[in-house]
């Protein structure tokens, strides 16, 4: 499943802070935090090709100061090239959170997998 296979790829990232679709109240900082925009089982004309997906996922990290939320970018970049399936990064923003005072880079991913 995609969604193993992500949590296995960020797991060491942002000191294991990784936290699927919703981190809570207070998190760890740095953390980071990912869930599925949409997904889409692939069909042929017979039939669903078995266990194959393509999913788009948004992945968002967290970090005190704008250069920390980039390294961690970088990071997510390269633990993303290293994964077990294809993946394709869509966008990223830079953005700052008001409310918390945290810097975060929103990311969009093209995954494929198994």
């Amino acid at each position: 499943m995609v969604k193993d296979a992500l949590y296995t790829a960020l797991q060491a990232l942002a000191a294991g802070n990784v936290f699927g679709g919703d981190a809570g109240d207070t998190p760890p900082r740095p953390y980071i935090v990912y869930f599925k925009v949409v997904g889409t089982p692939r069909h042929t004309l017979d039939a669903e090709v078995a266990g194959t997906e393509h999913n788009v996922f948004q992945i968002d990290v967290y970090a005190e100061t704008f250069e920390a939320a980039e390294t961690l970018h970088q990071q997510l970049r390269a633990a993303m090239a290293a994964a077990s399936f294809k993946c394709v990064q869509l966008r990223d923003q830079d953005l700052f959170e008001p409310d918390t005072k945290l810097h975060r880079v929103l990311t969009e991913w093209s995954i494929w997998g198994l």
